[in-house]
């Protein structure tokens, strides 16, 4: 998984690929392809908490972690708001967003 600086954590987030960075990183899950209905994911965690699940093949963010818990994880979770189109005020409440939330 490669390390990347702060600027280049945009860009892994935009293309969906794995990452580290200090407390962040990024896990692109290829699914097991024996198992049916395995669901490729990309998964965002800061620090041990998991900020975003995100189904590859539905193109759709499943789950997303948008509470306060520090300066480095929130411009983290603005980074994915911008990345994965969850702008506006839908999305400004401190809280956790599942997909039934998501979607509706």
């Amino acid at each position: 998984m490669p390390n990347v600086n702060y600027a280049q954590v945009r860009d892994a987030l935009y293309h969906r690929e794995s990452f580290t960075h200090g407390s962040c990183y990024g896990i692109r899950d290829a699914g097991e392809r024996f198992i049916k209905d395995s669901a490729r994911t990309y998964r965002v965690w800061s620090y041990q908490t998991e900020v975003l699940s995100y189904d590859l093949d539905a193109h759709r963010v499943t789950y997303f972690d948008n509470r306060y818990y520090s300066v480095t994880t929130s411009r983290l979770q603005n980074m994915i708001r911008d990345q994965f189109g969850m702008g506006g005020t839908r999305y400004d409440v401190r809280g956790i967003y599942d997909e039934a939330y998501l979607n509706d």
